[in-house]
């Protein structure tokens, strides 16, 4: 077995023990061998999941399993130890609800040896039902056809641009320069490849179209966010990324970004309304009643929208005055 090949993947994991042995089940087939598996138990409070960590070592004898455990800090946290304590060359994310099926690691370390220059191989990705029985493609696909620098993920992330985090494989010597942001709950993925991207040229990412790792859509991880929560972290984010790279853009891809918080600020209202069901029905009860007020408001949906335009704007500059103070 090569010294040379080895790869870390590291899995941060708090409270979701629970699918942890999916994912283990996935690696224990995987074509390359040689990997270790670092689990980051991120502060773990439940049952379930504590019960688990202290057996899931002995259950795989075969996966070279190591558990570290830290005190909640969040996920970039504990994928910043995972990187401090891995001993591959490349590094795989993986989150504790995801997957990577059994060839990934081998097809993308073909790309490797193949191109010395690459820094980061990319598959594309399945969504994958809670159970794993059902299985469906991002269409078009959210990786394909972009080109990997710094404008395009300014300006394109969670419009047309999205990578999970587990369809990458790394240097490890990249993210030991270039660590996740520990002070964001959310968004930090958008940093990330931000950075990643200032730092190298085009030909240093490479894409490979085979859908090669799994997004796991349930409950935890769609209906339960604090919508607010997260629309605040991406303004937060849009902030630090202003001040990092905006004097690389024009005025127009400027005005583009800024636009983006009217796309982020109706989501955050429509998936507080969805779920609130008595809003919802109250909603269809009137426009069922009143076919001139549904007139109505299709009529000034258009203006809603250039409303809530301006107010996302003018959010924008207010916290971003705050979250200037705080990063400096």
């Amino acid at each position: 077995m090569e010294t040379h090949d080895k790869v870390s993947i590291i899995i941060p994991c708090y409270n979701q023990g629970s699918f942890l042995r999916d994912n283990l089940n996935y690696l224990q087939n995987s074509s390359h061998k040689n990997i270790e598996i670092l689990i980051i138990n991120d502060g773990s409070n439940d049952i379930e999941t504590l019960d688990i960590l202290k057996v899931i070592e002995c259950e795989y004898p075969r996966l070279n399993i190591k558990i570290i455990s830290q005190n909640n800090q969040g996920l970039s946290s504990a994928r910043n130890l995972g990187v401090k304590h891995a001993s591959g060359e490349y590094i795989q994310f993986l989150d504790a609800d995801d997957i990577i099926l059994n060839d990934k690691l081998r097809i993308q370390l073909e790309h490797f040896k193949s191109d010395p220059a690459l820094q980061i191989v990319i598959s594309d990705y399945l969504f994958g039902s809670h159970d794993l029985t059902n299985y469906s493609m991002a269409a078009p696909s959210t990786i394909a056809d972009h080109t990997f620098n710094t404008k395009t993920f300014l300006l394109h992330w969670e419009k047309t641009l999205s990578i999970p985090i587990h369809c990458g494989l790394f240097r490890k010597k990249l993210l030991q320069e270039i660590p996740f942001k520990t002070n964001f709950h959310a968004k930090e993925d958008w940093i990330f490849w931000t950075q990643i991207s200032n730092r190298l040229n085009p030909i240093n990412f490479l894409y490979h179209q085979d859908e090669l790792a799994i997004y796991r859509v349930h409950s935890n991880s769609m209906t339960k966010r604090d919508h607010s929560k997260m629309l605040n972290e991406w303004i937060k984010a849009q902030s630090l990324l202003l001040t990092l790279f905006g004097s690389t853009l024009t005025n127009h891809e400027l005005y583009q970004l800024l636009d983006t918080n009217s796309y982020h600020v109706q989501r955050s209202y429509l998936n507080q309304i969805k779920e609130s069901a008595s809003v919802k029905n109250k909603i269809k009860t009137l426009l069922r009643r009143s076919p001139l007020l549904y007139l109505l408001a299709s009529k000034t949906f258009h203006i809603v929208r250039v409303l809530r335009r301006y107010l996302a704007i003018g959010d924008f500059f207010r916290v971003n005055k705050k979250t200037d103070n705080e990063i400096k």
